[in-house]
């Protein structure tokens, strides 16, 4: 009931800002931390969303681990990832945690997924109407989304990287989930394909013609692939975003995939 109510006025409010002019004029620079407020806002619904259901079967505990604020700003997925599996960890016995961190990780895994195939579906929606939509609703919503796929986008990247290079190269009898080795493949899997997206739509809002997401997919696809990274020579800012995608892609096929195929279980 709760989702579906944000999802009835989340889309309330993209009706008024793509079919209205009565927008206050506020710089891009502040829609922009607007978005990155979103951001945060939206990471940690995503793990609250898949920690809400295992609630449910853990006992009370008042005991709290310390997690580095940093982590917070750095990556608040990894932030609120880490947070409720300390939650998991204090309030049942090994085994259950075992069996509730996998299950907690495959939803997170699968919502950030989910949402990021939403967000470029909103963002391709978006620039069709570009032609019809009042200029400053346009920039407003670009410039908003600017914020919030940024920050999403890199700090997935940072989560994805230190997830997958921890669990590829940590002893896998001494795993403290019960994920074998095929649910890893296709974490990674789902994981590959969320980074695609999730770089697709930061290249359409830094592109100058904001109205086809799929070249950009395209593009996105070929650094994923190392088949056409195509660095920029003007935005050195994408430029970190390319070589950040070319190291998330590396560490999920080069390192991650190839240890969990050779695992045994």
């Amino acid at each position: 009931m709760q989702t579906s109510l944000l999802y009835i006025f989340t889309s309330i409010i993209f009706v008024v800002l793509t079919m209205t002019n009565f927008i206050p004029i506020i710089s891009s620079k502040l829609l922009i931390l607007n978005g990155l407020i979103i951001c945060f806002i939206f990471e940690w619904f995503i793990r609250f969303k898949a920690f809400k259901p295992i609630n449910k079967e853990l006992n009370d505990n008042e005991n709290r681990r310390h997690i580095n604020y940093l982590w917070g700003l750095l990556s608040p997925g990894f932030y609120f990832s880490k947070y409720y599996k300390n939650e998991i960890e204090e309030r049942s016995d090994e085994k259950e945690t075992e069996r509730l961190k996998s299950k907690i990780i495959k939803t997170t895994n699968n919502l950030n997924l989910i949402s990021s195939a939403g967000i470029f579906l909103i963002l391709t929606i978006i620039g069709l109407l570009k032609p019809v939509m009042p200029h400053v609703s346009f920039n407003t919503i670009v410039c908003i989304s600017f914020g919030l796929v940024l920050y999403r986008t890199l700090s997935r990247s940072v989560e994805i990287i230190y997830a997958f290079t921890n669990d590829a190269t940590s002893d896998e009898t001494k795993s403290t989930s019960s994920l074998n080795k095929y649910d890893r493949i296709k974490l990674a899997i789902n994981s590959y394909i969320e980074n695609i997206l999730n770089y697709a739509a930061l290249y359409f809002l830094a592109s100058d013609d904001k109205s086809n997401t799929l070249q950009q997919l395209f593009i996105s696809i070929g650094r994923s692939t190392i088949s056409s990274v195509n660095p920029v020579k003007s935005f050195d800012l994408i430029n970190i975003a390319i070589y950040g995608q070319v190291i998330t892609s590396l560490t999920l096929v080069v390192l991650s995939l190839a240890v969990y195929i050779s695992r045994k279980t």
